[in-house]
Formats: structure tokens, C-alpha cells, sequence
């Protein structure tokens, strides 16, 4: 285990727990080159207890220690308060969890998919608000991982993992039957969008969202959006749902919004998302058994 991660991990350490870390770098020219030599002081064990726990813990393993640990004794104020829900997400962030299925290439732990679907069952045991709000994110990782647009996942993927870059996704309405409510046509350059998107979490989270707009000839298109106000972008205030209002749902009005080649990450086949909820609808019962077990822990 690296210096990084363990050093990551003593300043994730509440101040109580970690009351002074001290790094000490010496450079020194040898006949071999320069060897850059560390000194680290630990004032407490457990941060020593940490750098052990490290040697040997999986990253399942550590994330249901954390969540257990710094989430769980605030999981029903996360359900109302945003503040306190951005306290968890900022776990998360912390300990490096937000992008699973991040490729190694990217520097990411590349998850199966069976190991992800534990991971959600995990969160969703402590906090069904945190469950909501991440895996918002989780997915559009995953969409970049597989994007054809090598140079946005090449920007992106490196920061995905630790709160630097947090997008949220907008496309439930490509379910909609009928005549679509956001459009996208091409222009040169890229496409214009308009519509209504009717759901959007994250708002006071996440910097952006992928829009999904369907094209003239069925395909959908999905690239990056703002989420905040701005000239062809208009968000409403945060929703107040029937739980979980906590982690800002909204509906964003889109007026000739320009969405450049540089940031469309895929453009899909008609049909594209119903062949793909015949996959995954299953996969999201994840979430249920992590709250059912969550139940059994209450009694």
C-alpha cells in the first residue's frame, strides 16, 4: 500500500481521532539518482490501526466500515436534510467509492457487476437518500467508461471517484410514450435541445447532468449538461417528494440549449433504453434487499 491512500486515510480521520499527522519529505541526490525519502509521525493509533487495516481489507469491506461507522448514526437526518446528506456523500468521496466502475486505465477499481450490486445493497442498508443520490452518479461513470468520446471520459474518469466531478443523470423521459418531450436536432457543431426534463437528482449536489433527447430518426442523443441556471437552462427548485426530498430532484426547462460534440457521450439506436431496462430493472433489487436487511438490523 502506497503513501497516498494512507495518508488519504489519516486525514479522512475526524479531529478527535487524528489530532496531528506530520509529513516529513527529505530529497537527497545518490550516486543511483534522487531518492525522495518520507518520514511520517503519527499521533495516534488509529492511524497506524488505519495503514494495517488497509494491508489487507477489501474495498467492499472498508465501504461497509465507513458507512456503518460515520453514515449510519446520521441516515434519518439524511433523508430531509441536505446539509447532512452531503455530509455522507462526502464519505464517499473521501474514500474514493463514487465511481466503481471507473477502468483501471482511469485509475478506477473496474468493479463486476456482481461486487457493484453489493455495494448498492450496502449503501441502500444505511441510507436509502445516500442510495438515491449516488448512483445517480455511479451510472454516468459507467456511460463514460463505454463512451465512444474517448477524450471526455479521458477528462472526466480521472476525477470521478472523489467528489471533484459530480454529474447527476436526466433521461427517465425517453420512457415516456408518446410524442417526446425533449428534442434534440443536429446543427453544425452539435445539437440544439429543447424540452422539459421532469427529473433530475441532485440539484445543490452534482455540477452537471446527461441529458437524454430523442432525435427525428429515433435515436437518442446523451451528452453533458449544466445543472444551474443559465441563459438556455432553467431549473425549478427542489422538489418536495414523499421522501428522500433531501436530494434535490427538479425538473430542467431546456430552451435551445447547444450541446457540443465535445460533450455528447453517446448517441443510442431507437429503443436503446427500453432493451436496456429489460436488463437492469432486475438488478435494481439491490436496493430493496439492502433496506430489508436494514429492518432486520432495527429488530
Amino acid at each position: 500500500m502506497g503513501i497516498k491512500p494512507f495518508l488519504r486515510s489519516c486525514f479522512g480521520l475526524s479531529p478527535r481521532s487524528a489530532r496531528r499527522v506530520t509529513v516529513k519529505v527529505a530529497i537527497r541526490p545518490e550516486t543511483s539518482g534522487t531518492l525522495a525519502m518520507f518520514r511520517w509521525e503519527l499521533a495516534c493509533s488509529h492511524c497506524v490501526d488505519s495503514y494495517s487495516r488497509m494491508g489487507t481489507e477489501t474495498l467492499l469491506e472498508r465501504a461497509e466500515r465507513v458507512l456503518r461507522d460515520e453514515v449510519a448514526p446520521k441516515a434519518e437526518a439524511m433523508d430531509g436534510d441536505p446539509d447532512a446528506l452531503a455530509e455522507g456523500l462526502a464519505v464517499l468521496a473521501r474514500e474514493g467509492l463514487l465511481a466503481l466502475k471507473r477502468p483501471k486505465e482511469f485509475g478506477g477499481p473496474e468493479l463486476s457487476d456482481p461486487d457493484i450490486r453489493r455495494f448498492q445493497e450496502i449503501v441502500a442498508r444505511v441510507s436509502g437518500a445516500l442510495a438515491f443520490l449516488q448512483t445517480q452518479h455511479q451510472g454516468v461513470s459507467g456511460m463514460l467508461a463505454g463512451s465512444p468520446n474517448r477524450a471526455l471520459a479521458e477528462e472526466y474518469l480521472p476525477h470521478m471517484h472523489d467528489g471533484t466531478c459530480l454529474v447527476g443523470v436526466g433521461f427517465s423521459q425517453l420512457r415516456r410514450p408518446g410524442p417526446p418531450i425533449v428534442r434534440g436536432e443536429r446543427t453544425e457543431g452539435g445539437y440544439l435541445i429543447n424540452g422539459n426534463v421532469p427529473w433530475v437528482t441532485g440539484f445543490g449536489f452534482y455540477q452537471e447532468f446527461v441529458v437524454g433527447a430523442a432525435l427525428p430518426d429515433g435515436q437518442a442523443v446523451f451528452g453533458l449538461v449544466p445543472l444551474r441556471e443559465e441563459a438556455t437552462v432553467h431549473p425549478t427548485p427542489p422538489m418536495r417528494l414523499a421522501a428522500m426530498s433531501a436530494a434535490g430532484t427538479v425538473a430542467v426547462q431546456l430552451d435551445d440549449f447547444f450541446l457540443p460534440d465535445e460533450r455528447v457521450i453517446a448517441v443510442r439506436e431507437a429503443g436503446w433504453i427500453s432493451n436496456s431496462d429489460a436488463i437492469n430493472i432486475a438488478q435494481q433489487g439491490t436496493f430493496a434487499l439492502g433496506c430489508a436487511q436494514a429492518g432486520l438490523d432495527v429488530l
